[in-house]
């Protein structure tokens, strides 16, 4: 006859509360008071509005850098772009011409007193004499029609290039003016950005992340108990953060509708 062995294994969770040591405790009580007091700030209180800069900024854009307004030839002023010296060449050029046109007419006399009394050279010299006044007042009318013409087409010339550096300068200050916006949009957000690492409510919450964290570091281990599993005759231990430990008590102890920090407390100030 055959006898069967049975083999059972057993297994249990055992729980024992910390009882925590009032330098680790304090701590959590002041964080626990602080995070209650964010929840119940102003959302508002932690921002931070644009900066003097940038509103300046901001209202310069709203206005626009302004527009290129070209100048047109035909308003403008030519008087001042004639060279004062155009009379003087025409009047030099015009007496040179005529002291040739008169020593043409002496030698037209000259012809005819030499002819003696022919009035056919008479008559010739005659004709002579209107053909070298015609031809002068031909050389006069053309050169001073080509002077006047010359000067006419450099005061155009000298008007057209004022009126492209007036919308190259208007160009630059239309850059000039965005570049400036850009800067001061620029330093603005520096600006903000300081006002931000200046404001109170922020600076509230970077201290209760900075406990957070240190908080969140402690092991279990600071307690006088451990929270383990049995299984046979191996017993495994977990050690979760002070943190989450204490908050898991205090979320606990709210459900039941108690204080974790009562009278009856193991989290009560020392």
């Amino acid at each position: 006859m055959t006898k069967s062995k049975n083999t059972q294994t057993t297994s249990a969770v055992t729980t024992s509360t910390p009882q925590v040591q009032s330098f680790l405790s304090q701590p959590w009580q002041d964080y626990t008071s602080k995070a209650a007091g964010l929840l119940d700030t102003d959302p508002s209180s932690y921002t931070t509005p644009a900066s003097a800069l940038q509103q300046s900024a901001f209202a310069r854009a709203m206005q626009g850098n302004g527009s290129v307004t070209p100048g047109l030839l035909s308003d403008a002023n030519l008087d001042p772009y004639f060279s004062k010296y155009t009379q003087d060449v025409i009047d030099t050029s015009t007496n040179d011409l005529d002291r040739a046109r008169r020593m043409a007419i002496v030698g037209n006399s000259a012809a005819s007193a030499g002819a003696g009394a022919n009035a056919w050279m008479g008559d010739r010299a005659g004709v002579a004499d209107s053909e070298t006044n015609r031809g002068f007042l031909d050389q006069v009318a053309n050169l001073t029609a080509n002077l006047r013409n010359t000067g006419f087409q450099n005061a155009q010339q000298g008007a057209m290039f004022d009126i492209g550096n007036g919308i190259d300068a208007q160009k630059y200050n239309i850059d000039a003016r965005r570049q400036d916006t850009d800067q001061m949009a620029n330093l603005g957000d520096q600006q903000r950005q300081i006002d931000a690492q200046n404001n109170p409510a922020s600076a509230q919450l970077n201290l209760m992340a900075a406990i957070q964290s240190l908080l969140s570091g402690v092991p279990i281990g600071a307690f006088t108990s451990q929270t383990g599993t049995q299984n046979g005759t191996t017993t495994q231990t977990s050690s979760p953060s002070l943190l989450s430990s204490l908050g898991g008590l205090a979320l606990g102890a709210g459900s039941l509708g108690w204080n974790p920090f009562g009278a009856n407390s193991v989290l009560k100030k020392a």
